[in-house]
């Protein structure tokens, strides 16, 4: 049962991120340290946190960062998103839902 459940939540993902362009450059790394940095704020464990790669739409105004943490019992919750916008030149998380299925970015 678990194995179909991961099957099913590996398959949610990459619908989840089918249409999306995976950014690439130089800039992207600096922007993802400081968007890292922000949602390890927002975590009950933000030590353990792993991230994915940051997934901006086709018309950069919206992106997407999948991650994975610990919660308040010391074990991994599975893969989630956080939702973020362009505010000027910033990156501002604007959902930690968890549910990868809500990475839908517009194009």
């Amino acid at each position: 049962m678990k194995e179909k459940m991961k099957y099913a939540l590996g398959l949610a993902v990459a619908v989840a991120l089918a249409g999306c362009s995976q950014s690439t450059s130089e800039n992207a790394v600096s922007k993802d340290s400081d968007i890292q940095a922000d949602l390890r704020k927002k975590l009950v464990n933000p030590e353990s946190a792993k991230f994915g790669d940051l997934i901006e739409s086709a018309d950069g105004k919206s992106a997407c960062l999948m991650f994975d943490s610990k919660g308040t019992t010391g074990q991994y919750m599975g893969w989630g998103s956080a939702l973020l916008h362009k505010q000027g030149d910033k990156w501002v998380i604007t959902a930690v839902n968890g549910n990868p299925a809500e990475c839908r970015l517009k194009k």
